[in-house]
């Protein structure tokens, strides 16, 4: 459930993917803190993604193959920018990386590619 600048995440969360600065498992729901409007969400195996209202893109959780978009391998419990992306218009995901259409009808894509999905 998104409401203003938050989205709310509940479930497993070793890695991060939650995005409440934890790595600590909830069975309720808690408050991602995004900054901007969450305009779509979407999850991958351990990570998540929330495109928001600026058109920007910030990630969360797992990063051993770069799915969370910052140019690191660390893995993230709390959201980053997606480096890069400005000018996002739809969202998704997969198992270890993420893809943004653009306002230009191009694709961006960041994380695993070691199969040529991205």
């Amino acid at each position: 459930r998104g409401a203003g600048t938050t989205l709310s995440c509940w479930g497993e969360n070793s890695r991060g993917q939650l995005g409440d600065g934890t790595q600590t498992n909830r069975l309720t729901a808690v408050d991602v803190t995004l900054g901007a409007s969450v305009s779509q969400a979407d999850g991958g195996q351990e990570h998540a993604c929330a495109l928001l209202a600026d058109n920007t893109v910030k990630c969360w959780g797992a990063n051993d193959a770069n799915q969370v978009g910052d140019n690191s391998f660390l893995d993230r419990s709390l959201p980053v920018s997606v480096s890069g992306i400005a000018t996002a218009t739809e969202l998704t995901l997969g198992a270890q990386h993420g893809c943004a259409l653009l306002s230009d009808g191009t694709v961006n894509c960041w994380g695993e590619n070691s199969n040529g999905v991205t």
